[in-house]
């Protein structure tokens, strides 16, 4: 898809057991491309090796998610599906807490879908969702292309940092350091 930015697309709630392995998929083919960084050193082997570890999906609790989820006001999950073919281009996912703030959790954008405008209509549907609210997120601290899109949407860096150890992987043993970035209400 690579070059022009789409824009005949859906961007709709995740609805189906089908979608939510195809959101996975996607995810994890983001992280295949993304991640990777001779520096630290974390290897596609290694984030191979990290997905292999995860236990099978299981539709009996997939189907019981996507149920939560249906009558939950306070969660988002939307992907993004062109108009010509049902292939998954995109997905967010948002949590509203007690206090009204809302967390972006995840944002994954395929990467020959990357720069078409399918992360900037993914992120604009969960500011009109969560209102005017602060919003936080996490994201790795080398990913500085994630870093630069959220600044463009008006986010900003904070002094807030955290060793990620939910994402441990099983080669290297390193651990995602990740940087707290905001978007504030605008009053």
């Amino acid at each position: 898809m690579g070059g022009s930015k789409i824009n005949t697309m859906q961007i709709k709630p995740i609805t189906t057991v089908d979608e939510v392995l195809r959101t996975q998929a996607l995810i994890r083919k983001t992280w295949e491309s993304t991640y990777p960084n001779t520096n630290i050193p974390l290897t596609l082997e290694d984030i191979r090796a990290y997905f292999s570890a995860r236990p099978a999906p299981d539709e009996e609790k997939i189907i019981i998610w996507l149920e939560k989820q249906k009558n939950d006001p306070n969660s988002l999950n939307l992907i993004a599906i062109p108009d010509t073919d049902n292939q998954i281009l995109g997905t967010i996912s948002g949590v509203r807490d007690e206090a009204g703030e809302v967390e972006l959790e995840v944002l994954y954008v395929d990467p020959s879908s990357q720069r078409q405008g399918v992360g900037r209509m993914l992120v604009e549907k969960l500011l009109a969702w969560a209102g005017d609210v602060r919003i936080r997120l996490w994201v790795v601290e080398y990913n500085t292309a994630a870093q630069a899109f959220y600044t463009r949407m008006g986010f900003h860096k904070t002094e807030n940092t955290k060793t990620n150890s939910t994402f441990t992987f099983p080669i290297s043993g390193y651990s995602f350091r990740e940087i707290e970035m905001v978007r504030p209400p605008s009053n």
